[in-house]
Order: C-alpha cells, then structure tokens, then sequence
C-alpha cells in the first residue's frame, strides 16, 4: 500500500522499473492479485529459474549487481542480523533449525544462509560468504528434499550446518 501511495504505480510496475531490471531479468514475473487486483507482497510471484538466480545473486553480492548498488547493502545486512526486536525469528525460536527475518529463512546463526521458499518445494538458498547460490523448482509437498539439498549447498560451500 505504502509503495503504491507514493509512487503512484502498481507493485508490479515499481518493482520491474527499482529491481526487475537492474537486475538484468531475462523474462518478466507474475504476481498473485487480490479480488482488486493488486499484487500480494508476500506470497505469489512467480519468476523463471534464471531470474530466480539472478535476484539470489543480487542478495549474495549485498544488494549490487554489475556495479550498481540495486538494493540497499545495509537492508541485506539487516536482513542477515539480529537484533533483541528479531528475538522471536532467531534460529532455533522460529523453527528447531531455522530462523526467519523480512521474507527470508536462515539455516545459519551468523545469518550467511538465506533461504528464499516457495510453495511445494521451490527453494532457494542464498551463501553470502562464498556468494553462492542454489535455485530448486520442485513438487515436493513434503519438504522431503530440503535435508538433501541444504547437504548439496553444504558441500558446494564447505561449511557445515549448524555453525
């Protein structure tokens, strides 16, 4: 509502002209809308797989992508931190294992692992040490594959869990 009221354009159109592409996005996205046909915010956006990398890439290199500063550095290391305000989010209170901060799960207490994931088994796992990235499309109602793959990322990075 706040992005709407100021800009005076859609969710959709503000993201595509402030991220979709500086990004360097190969397609566009979709987006879930509401009897009113606004975009939801939190839920629905659909994006190809390479554009799903891209956007991890961006979070990986702390919001800049071919040298332009996309997204603001000190929000993706505010999304990576916590603060006594984040107490309920933080590993181990939100889930046994994970933490969750402004749209991202975290599968690390240093905040490196930022895990984006969608519905039945779409996932993906962002490593801002190394700036890797992992992108999963799926069905996978189960969550079955979410053991395997964080094992996958381990080894691609060489960190261990739970550090």
């Amino acid at each position: 509502m706040v992005i709407r009221q100021v800009t005076g354009k859609t969710l959709a159109a503000f993201c595509e002209e402030a991220l979709w592409k500086p990004l360097g996005a190969e397609g566009p996205a979709s987006w879930l809308c509401d009897g009113q046909g606004r975009e939801f915010n939190c839920i629905g956006f659909g994006a190809r797989l390479r554009d799903w990398a891209r956007l991890a890439q961006l979070v990986a290199q702390g919001g800049e992508m071919q040298g332009r500063q996309v997204i603001s550095r000190r929000w993706i290391d505010e999304c990576a931190s916590w603060s006594p305000a984040d107490a309920q989010g933080r590993l181990g209170v939100a889930m046994p294992k994970l933490g969750y901060k402004y749209f991202f799960w975290h599968g690390r207490a240093d905040g490196n692992w930022m895990m984006m994931v969608g519905h039945d088994g779409q996932r993906v796992i962002v490593e801002r040490t190394t700036q890797t990235v992992l992108v999963q499309t799926a069905v996978d109602e189960s969550a079955m594959w979410v053991p395997e793959l964080t094992t996958i990322m381990s080894e691609a990075v060489r960190t261990p869990l739970g550090s």
